[in-house]
């Protein structure tokens, strides 16, 4: 068989387009580099997974059809393998539960690894999205989990994932980052009426960007979870942050300006709210209903080489100087009144000195 011969054989095999196959039921996809349509709604009631991903390079379109779970079943899961789940696409899929008995709407027992997810929405199970095993560079986008007995997402030794447009609403947990879970990026998020809006646990290095939490117990908790940054949060509310020990640390950046926090003793927390957030005008509110903490700030990327006063309910405490880069050295309020209002002012840059003109005199 000549070169040419073999080249079109090699080129054809190499162009064979993806094989489509048809779902109708519940059922083991285990073919590799298939593409799998839901083509109806289906409903899981004999306790076992509905969706059991078995191969790699698969590509799950739902197009938008529903996986209705009853009893002690799971929607979609990913242990077929015993392994990490490589280069998987899943797309367009509602996982329904009935608020009872052990259901997982997806569940990623060994975890997975360049892969998407999109258009999920999971609903009225115990555990919405759970991840147990670790789960590195994937991407999320648009993904709601709500109304779940015990947590709407859940991701364990998950780094360096990208996660886009997630709401998590009326669950135990709204979004759980749990065990060695670093350099994540979260955009745009969405945690309402939960127990605990973002609970961070041995997490480090993570950026969340945009976020409404409001309505839960706990806005944000932090244990064992320092070097977080929580963009642009909104406050329209009051928040609590609650911190497990006094190494934890809250760091936020709203309008460009960080303030980054963290307290004298552990298994405390205060509820925030901020009123102004300029480099001129920092006011907000931290509360603590039993009092008898002490709150240490740090706040960056202020005016440079400038002067701030520290208010505590009105009363000036001290003045500090930034530095050249911005940075206000760290102060602290003692928590002792259920409402503390704390303001840091920066004082007016004096004015340029005038130079005073000569004017030349002519002799003649």
């Amino acid at each position: 068989m000549n070169k040419y011969i073999l080249f079109l054989i090699a080129f054809a095999l190499v162009c064979l387009p993806a094989v489509a196959i048809d779902v109708t039921e519940c059922g083991i996809l285990d073919q590799d580099g298939a593409t799998y349509n839901l083509i109806n709604d289906i409903s899981n009631i004999n306790g076992t997974d509905c969706i059991l991903m078995n191969a790699d390079n698969i590509t799950l379109e739902g197009n938008n059809h529903i996986i209705q779970l009853s009893g002690n079943s799971y929607g979609v899961s990913f242990n077929g393998l015993s392994r990490q789940m490589i280069n998987e696409t899943i797309r367009n899929i509602n996982i329904l539960g009935d608020y009872n008995s052990t259901q997982l709407g997806f569940e990623l027992e060994y975890g997975a690894t360049n892969s998407h997810f999109t258009n999920i929405y999971i609903s009225e199970t115990q555990w919405g999205f759970n991840v147990d095993g670790e789960l590195i560079n994937n991407v999320f986008i648009n993904m709601t989990s709500n109304n779940n007995s015990i947590c709407g997402f859940y991701f364990y030794l998950s780094s360096n994932n990208t996660f886009l447009n997630m709401t998590s609403n009326n669950n135990t947990y709204g979004l759980y980052l749990n065990f060695a879970a670093s350099n994540n990026t979260f955009t745009n998020l969405i945690s309402n009426n939960n127990i605990y809006g973002f609970y961070l646990h041995d997490a480090v290095n993570n950026t969340l960007t945009n976020i409404t939490s409001n309505n839960n117990t706990y806005g944000f908790y932090l244990h064992d979870a320092p070097n977080n940054i929580f963009y642009n949060i909104d406050f329209s509310t009051h928040i609590k942050v609650g911190f497990k020990w006094e190494t934890d640390f809250f760091e936020m950046n709203n309008n460009n300006i960080y303030l980054k926090t963290n307290i004298s003793a552990g298994i405390h927390d205060f509820d925030r709210k901020i009123v102004f957030w300029t480099k001129d005008n920092l006011t907000w509110n931290d509360n603590n209903a039993t009092g008898g903490i002490t709150v240490y700030y740090n706040l960056s990327a202020l005016y440079v080489n400038r002067n701030y006063t520290v208010y505590n309910n009105s009363i000036a405490v001290s003045t500090l100087k930034t530095n050249g880069a911005g940075i206000l050295p760290q102060f602290s309020i003692d928590l002792s009144n259920p409402i503390t209002e704390i303001k840091v002012l920066a004082e007016a840059e004096p004015a340029p000195t005038k130079k005073k003109k000569h004017r030349a005199i002519i002799i003649t």
